[in-house]
């Protein structure tokens, strides 16, 4: 968290924050309570848990060098899980005004934000989506934790599906792989969806363009066994959603000229298109047509789940856009 952060500018923080112990079994901090200050774990183990109807739910456990309380600080909002010691505990807290000067250390303004969104990203439920007569399917955002799935979807495509998504018949490299799961949910936000037993069938990106914030490129992907099913409709209205939550008002898209499919898709939204080079279909897109491929409850729902993702995610790429 503090690599990037001279000894003098650590020091002046550090005379900000407030040492204290706590005692094996009692709460640090507790779900519920409002959020006016954060901690920083200097020893001892600590376990988040978060109350439910079937009693608490382990979140996570803590150790030493671990920050906790700073998603409230963050959001302005509640505390959503209690804090306790699993072991007598050290720990630094800091107030509003310390933890306004921990973002404003060189690195750590980045490194909080992305921390906080994957952390609500990962947190986040399935959202069940309606398509008409058809089953349910859901949606949530893509985290980490999808890597080795990606990789495995990516293995079992068809020769077409990988064609017409990468422009190639073979599996991309791990590298390729590996920038398609580590977002940041603001310049780069992807949807996983599943279906009604939880099964992944489909992935839909959107990456900001560096010369133009207002534009991005989105891309889809959909399982060989869903494909022609109205999944790209709602992917492409899904992710539209969270471009406009992210401040994108143009998506666009590099798209084969034989896939009938995805350019009949790009068509329904509105899209202008034009040929970029042989074989090859450049699309342009407003958001707010893509919007009204979704229903309104839809889109609330969705925009529900992604706006405080992305609005922790925006605070970390602020500094880096400017």
């Amino acid at each position: 968290m503090f690599a990037d952060t001279t000894d003098h500018s650590l020091l002046n923080f550090e005379q900000r924050l407030v040492f204290r112990t706590v005692a094996r079994g009692e709460p640090l901090m507790s779900q519920g309570e409002a959020a006016d200050f954060f901690a920083i774990v200097l020893s001892g183990d600590a376990t988040a848990t978060r109350a439910s109807s079937d009693g608490p739910v382990v979140l996570a456990n803590l150790g030493a060098g671990d920050i906790v309380g700073e998603l409230g600080l963050l959001l302005g909002r509640l505390r959503a899980a209690t804090i306790t010691a699993a072991t007598d505990i050290e720990v630094l807290l800091g107030d509003e005004t310390a933890f306004s000067a921990l973002l404003d250390l060189a690195g750590v303004h980045e490194r909080i934000g992305l921390q906080v969104s994957r952390r609500l990203a990962e947190d986040t439920k399935a959202i069940p989506i309606g398509r008409g007569a058809k089953d349910l399917v859901q949606l949530r955002p893509l985290v980490p934790g999808d890597r080795e799935p990606i990789y495995a979807a990516a293995n079992a495509a068809s020769p077409q599906t990988l064609y017409r998504r990468f422009f190639t018949p073979g599996v991309p490299d791990k590298r390729v792989l590996d920038h398609l799961v580590d977002i940041d949910f603001v310049d780069h936000f992807a949807w996983v969806c599943l279906s009604e037993d939880a099964v992944g069938i489909g992935v839909a990106r959107y990456i900001r363009d560096r010369d133009d914030p207002s534009s991005a490129e989105c891309a889809f992907s959909v399982d060989d066994n869903w494909q022609g099913q109205g999944i790209g409709t709602l992917l492409l209205g899904s992710l539209a959603t969270a471009a406009l939550s992210a401040g994108i008002e143009t998506l666009t898209g590099s798209v084969l000229a034989e896939n009938a499919p995805m350019r009949a898709l790009f068509k329904k939204a509105g899209a202008r298109s034009r040929h970029s080079e042989p074989g090859v279909v450049e699309v342009e897109l407003s958001v707010d047509a893509a919007c009204e491929l979704i229903s309104v409850n839809d889109r609330l729902a969705l925009t529900a789940t992604v706006v405080d993702i992305v609005h922790a995610g925006g605070l970390a790429l602020t500094g880096q856009r400017q």
